[in-house]
């Protein structure tokens, strides 16, 4: 995991107590099956997955609309496509 912390957890903790981000942060370094589920938890009781995925829709949405100011081709497709995969992939 090399400390890098996820999209969906950095939203789970927001407006959290800098106490609570410190508890965290121990469990994150404990590496624990226990903590693991913990934290899992603790993301989807904050909403942290679907902040994620309402964002990866706003970027594919972007994506695309800068997409289609070039020439249509079959590289602008590709490229469409794999946008568009992506985001059905994170559902």
């Amino acid at each position: 995991d090399n400390g890098k912390i996820t999209l969906p957890l950095i939203f789970a903790l927001e407006k959290i107590s800098p106490k609570g981000k410190k508890d965290i942060s121990q469990r994150l370094k404990r590496k624990t099956e226990k903590d693991r589920r913990w934290i899992e938890e603790f993301v989807k009781e904050r909403n942290g997955i679907r902040k994620s995925q309402e964002k990866a829709v706003v970027f594919t949405e972007k994506s695309i609309e800068i997409l289609k100011t070039f020439p249509h081709s079959i590289y602008r497709e590709s490229m469409e496509k794999l946008v568009t995969e992506d985001l059905e992939r994170t559902k």
